[in-house]
């Protein structure tokens, strides 16, 4: 079977088998079809053109072209038909027909011989004056044209109507405007047409036309202009597919129908429209006599300003009373700007049920009177009864790309437990809202949860939404609170907007500037303390309110007259009518102070002070030096442990449990943005919070190293620091477009710590921000030691790191010293021993810079601390790296476990 295959194989593929099976075909003869009229024929690859006579009206006219055969076999011609063209007649008209076949057996299934030809009659009998077509194909043996094309067209020799628009389409226009158009009729026939009447549709108002005499007729030629017009009396859409096209209908005396459409869009004209939200408003049940307020967003969704005519509660007002935020009764709502009337019940000596209206008028033309219910002290159902406070969110004007948080208060004013089940935005909102409320679950009796919903707009624009609550509230337990915010920069600046007075023995002052640094004037209207403190006074002001127009400023001279050797803090709010920056804060601080603010204004830090759990608090380095409890369970969080401060100080990242936390720095407010970032260990932001997506970060999880932005989630892995062999943690960005990093050996993670510490060497690496291959940091790495914690100096001089001889766990080694390496990996090393203290008096470790590179702060457990590890802060030049002593922070260090401090602007 095997050489029989072959030799087949070989047969196939042999050039004799291969000549033997071939024939000359172009030697045999070949029929070729030829079709023609007159002194046309049809050229090679295209077809024939006939053009017939115009016929009279009843009567019939025919055309004959010739088959011929001008080949060398017989023509064998198979069906000879008329039809539609897509290219050359689209649309065959009934009205040709093919004659019956001519003698010696015609044009259908004929023969013809060498050099004879038959005729291929077709004929026309019209019944209007409109051209017509069809096309003749002719199919035969034509090896080469196996069909024949020609197009015959003709027309009625009779009157006709051309109209040079048979659809008007008007476009849009603005209701109670009008828009004509020129409609032209022209006698396109071989003789003369009368038209006898014009009639419109039931749907032609608003359409119109002037008026025609008739009945009329035209000469062949001539032309009659028909002028129509539209003028919608309201909004809509006036087409055939919505029913309400206009339609315009010509008779001719002989029955003919010519048909005109005419169709537009009505857009209502540019006005006010003004939206309230919400549409009612609840204060519960108020048993402590306390004045209680809620906000009523008055939104212009329109093109032109509502002019507020009234704002009021109507009568009996009762304990319900209204002001309006920023403007007054007879000002304007610009287009696509927010009002606030701000709505109080002040319960006082009354007593039982409350219910009233709030009324708000104004020149929107259609929903001029608007109102919102108003009820307090309602009696409910047993059961949970909550209260959503605020009702109704206005962002004002945010940045594109820029997120602004706000919160709203979920409040059990009942006995009973209460729940929320749910957050989630309302279809239809805007995506430009995100819903970061993250605190559900249970509302204690009397308590209250802060959820948050934030605004980040990619576009610029106006946007609204809704964001849904969803409860176990006995009455009503769905709430919908009403979202707006626009796109647009603050029109004014505050400059600067922290004044240091230090350590003075006098009355002194200092100034800053309020300007409108926008394109537009701005109205300043407060100026107050939100944060009194009496050695701070307003010494020069301007009076108030004040409008400064695009480029003017305005100065602002504060006193500080110390009245004692104590730090002190204030600040001062700036209120305006922009709506981009209503209230700026400006702080001042006097007194002692631990550092100058350009190395930091704040210090955050972890502190553990029992078994209870960590929490991250907040030390201000000027002024009032007093720490405060900025996340964790002294603030009603989980517990706290690793963090960091984004550059500018907006943000801070928490690590709380297995989740990192995205914080506020100046609110409070969490934000639940894009990846949960679960099991982060350390974490470092991008020095640049300015790219693209902006507020970057390099975390560790999972024994590597990942890249993600604050809004958008992760981003990558970082190629060079994604060995699943080693570990890899401890990422620092450095300003020199480099991310530092610990490698060691998987085998060695600790179990104390809960595997955040490694034991064992470790070594500190270099890896560009984009990822690539790691270099070994020279000096610290290949040592033998424990290198960890690695810091890049602002300058990028330097990388401060611990390191533990005898390469314990880097979870509180005891012999762990701070040293400075050279960044640009030319081996040189400092040991710091000013700064590290007294040989064998505790340990050192996780240093931070200062924000200006002027400080070290660390961790020591050396005597004379306050009974654990304390946090100290030591001078270091940022060129040279000389140290200088540390100096314990005694105002924030307690006999708990304070470490890991974090520099803030």
């Amino acid at each position: 079977m095997q050489k029989r295959s072959w030799l087949l194989y070989g047969l196939l593929a042999s050039p004799l088998a291969s000549c033997q099976c071939e024939t000359n075909l172009s030697n045999l003869p070949q029929p070729k079809a030829v079709l023609s009229h007159e002194d046309k024929s049809t050229p090679p690859e295209s077809h024939l053109t006939v053009a017939m006579a115009p016929v009279l009206l009843g009567e019939t006219g025919q055309v004959s072209l010739q088959l011929r055969n001008e080949g060398d076999a017989t023509l064998e011609v198979g069906n000879v038909v008329l039809k539609s063209d897509p290219e050359l007649c689209p649309q065959a008209s009934a009205n040709f027909a093919i004659a019956e076949p001519a003698p010696n057996g015609g044009a259908r299934k004929a023969q013809v011989a060498v050099g004879a030809n038959i005729p291929v009659t077709v004929r026309f009998h019209p019944s209007t004056g409109a051209p017509e077509c069809a096309t003749l194909v002719v199919q035969s043996n034509d090896p080469e044209h196996a069909e024949l094309k020609a197009v015959i067209t003709s027309k009625g020799d009779a009157p006709r109507l051309c109209v040079d628009k048979v659809l008007v389409d008007f476009g849009d226009v603005q209701v109670g405007q009008t828009k004509q158009e020129t409609v032209t009729l022209s006698s396109c026939g071989t003789r003369p047409i009368s038209l006898a009447s014009l009639s419109t549709n039931n749907f032609f108002p608003p359409f119109a036309h002037d008026p025609v005499t008739l009945p009329a007729e035209l000469a062949v030629g001539q032309q009659l202009p028909l002028t129509v017009h539209f003028s919608p009396t309201e909004a809509g859409v006036y087409n055939q597919a919505t029913g309400r096209a206009g339609v315009i209908s010509l008779t001719s005396e002989a029955g003919e129908v010519y048909q005109i459409t005419l169709e537009g869009r009505g857009l209502a004209p540019p006005s006010c429209i003004l939206d309230v939200s919400p549409a009612a408003i609840t204060f519960g049940t108020v048993t402590d006599g306390q004045p209680r307020t809620q906000d009523v967003l008055l939104t212009n969704l329109g093109e032109l300003g509502c002019t507020l005519s009234a704002v009021e509660v109507r009568a009996p007002a009762g304990p319900f009373s209204v002001a309006l935020l920023g403007m007054n009764v007879g000002d304007q709502v610009a287009p696509q700007q927010v009002a606030t009337a701000r709505v109080t019940f002040t319960p006082g000596g009354n007593t039982g049920s409350f219910t009233g209206t709030l009324d708000v008028r104004s020149d929107d033309p259609v929903r001029p009177e608007l109102s919102v219910a108003l009820e307090a002290n309602i009696p409910g159902d047993d059961g949970c009864q909550i209260i959503v406070d605020p009702a109704a969110l206005n962002f004002g004007s945010v940045p594109v790309n820029t997120m602004r948080t706000l919160p709203i208060n979920v409040q059990n004013i009942s006995s009973e437990f209460c729940f929320i089940n749910g957050v989630n935005m309302a279809a239809g909102s805007d995506p430009a809202f995100v819903d970061t409320a993250s605190n559900f679950g249970l509302i204690p009796a009397g308590g209250t949860k802060v959820i948050t919903v934030g605004f980040r707009p990619t576009t610029a624009g106006f946007f609204t939404g809704t964001l849904n609550i969803s409860t176990n509230d006995s009455d009503s337990p769905d709430f919908a609170v009403a979202l707006t915010g626009r796109t647009g920069q603050a029109g004014i600046c505050v400059q600067p907007r922290h004044l240091d007075f230090g350590v003075v023995n006098t009355p002194t002052t200092q100034e800053f500037q309020v300007s409108a640094c926008g394109a537009t004037s701005v109205t300043v209207n407060a100026l107050d303390f939100t944060q009194p403190d009496a050695e701070f006074t307003v010494a020069q002001a301007p009076t108030l309110p004040f409008t400064l127009d695009p480029g003017q400023a305005q100065t602002v001279r504060i006193q500080y007259a110390p009245a004692d050797q104590d730090g002190d803090t204030a600040v001062l709010t700036v209120r305006s009518n922009d709506p981009a920056a209503p209230a700026i804060d400006v702080t001042m601080t006097g007194g002692p102070e631990i550092v100058p603010p350009s190395a930091g204004r704040y210090l955050y830090y972890w502190q553990i002070p029992s078994i209870v759990g960590g929490d991250v608090m907040k030390f201000p380095l000027q002024g009032a030096t007093t720490p405060d409890p900025f996340w964790g369970p002294r603030t009603g969080k989980q517990c706290a442990g690793c963090h960091s401060v984004s550059p500018d100080g907006k943000y801070v990242a928490v690590t709380e449990s297995a989740f990192m936390r995205f914080v506020e720095a100046d609110t409070g407010l969490e934000l639940i943005l894009g990846d949960q970032f679960t099991d982060p260990q350390y974490f470092s932001w991008r020095p640049d919070v300015n790219t693209n997506p902006p507020y970057q970060f390099a975390y560790a999880t999972g024994n590597i190293i990942k890249i993600a932005a604050l809004y958008d989630g992760f981003l990558r892995e970082l190629e060079g620091a994604a060995d699943t062999s080693v570990i890899q943690t401890m990422p620092s960005w450095g300003t020199n477009g480099k991310i530092a990093f610990v490698r060691g050996n998987q085998a060695a993670q600790s179990s104390n710590g809960n595997g955040f510490g490694v034991e064992g060497p470790t070594d500190i690496l270099l890896v560009d921000e984009d990822g690539g291959v790691p270099e070994l940091v020279v000096g610290a790495s290949a040592n033998g030691k424990g290198n960890y914690y690695p810091q890049f100096s602002p300058n990028a001089l330097w990388i401060a790191f611990t390191q533990s001889a005898a390469a314990q766990s880097t979870i509180a080694a005891e012999d762990a010293q701070i040293r400075l390496v050279r960044a640009d990996n030319s081996g040189t090393v400092l040991n710091l021993p000013t700064l590290n203290g007294t040989a064998g008096d505790g340990a050192n470790s996780y240093s931070t810079w200062a924000r200006d590179g002027t400080f070290l702060s660390f961790s020591s457990n050396r005597s004379g601390g306050m009974g654990d590890w304390d946090i100290y802060l030591a001078p270091v030049d940022p060129v040279t790296g000389a140290d200088s002593a540390a100096t314990n922070v005694a105002d924030l260090n307690t006999s708990a476990f304070e470490h890991a401090a974090q520099w803030s602007p």
